[in-house]
């Protein structure tokens, strides 16, 4: 299992304005100024983050898994007494 996630409060929400209500008022101010469309899909489709992700899947996703198998070698090395 895998989630990418935001520290800045104003990225996350710019990741995600309009995926559960696209026609709401802010959404069509903010797409005036900041017309970038969602890339991904279902849980993983966004502005940005997610938006980069997508583009560079396979550079990406081998820098996720390595991150990923990295921690838990860490992990189990601290674990093993």
């Amino acid at each position: 299992l895998v989630s990418l996630s935001s520290k800045n409060a104003a990225a996350a929400i710019y990741e995600r304005m309009g995926k559960l209500s696209p026609e709401s008022q802010f959404v069509k101010n903010q797409m005036g100024k900041y017309n970038n469309p969602m890339k991904g899909t279902g849980r993983m489709q966004g502005r940005a983050l997610l938006r980069a992700y997508d583009e560079n899947n396979g550079k990406a996703k081998a820098a996720v898994i390595k991150a990923i198998e990295g921690a838990a070698n860490r992990l189990n090395q601290r674990a093993t007494v």
